[in-house]
């Protein structure tokens, strides 16, 4: 796990392992709340607006209408947030915000599409 063995951050760590287990054994796993990670003030409202972006694709049913896409955005705000408050990698955190985004992007159209039928129904 590159955070134990390249950063030797054991603590974020053991918070991506037991998030892991249990996505696993299909439990939901939420966003990590942004007070979290220890932020600097300036890159507190770009990521509270992706974060808010984020969890209202996941309230309109997005981890079933778009899994992959709401795994992916998920997992890139979290790496992205990681990074920005332990490195100054800023290839590292361009990347995550792009990946995060084209994966927000479909996560949202997939869920703003099907909004109106309701959760778990077909436009079909």
């Amino acid at each position: 796990m590159f955070e134990a063995g390249q950063m030797y951050d054991f603590i974020d760590a053991g918070k991506y392992a037991r998030r892991g287990l249990a996505a696993a054994r299909w439990y939901p796993v939420e966003p990590f709340v942004l007070s979290d990670w220890n932020l600097s003030d300036d890159k507190i409202p770009e990521l509270t607006e992706a974060r808010a972006r984020l969890g209202a694709a996941l309230e309109r049913d997005g981890r079933t209408r778009a899994p992959d896409g709401a795994a992916d955005a998920q997992g890139n705000l979290t790496a992205g947030s990681s990074s920005k408050r332990k490195t100054t990698n800023f290839n590292h955190i361009a990347a995550c915000r792009k990946a995060f985004q084209a994966a927000l992007s479909t996560l949202e159209s997939a869920t703003k599409q099907n909004a109106a039928v309701g959760p778990g129904c077909s436009a079909a």
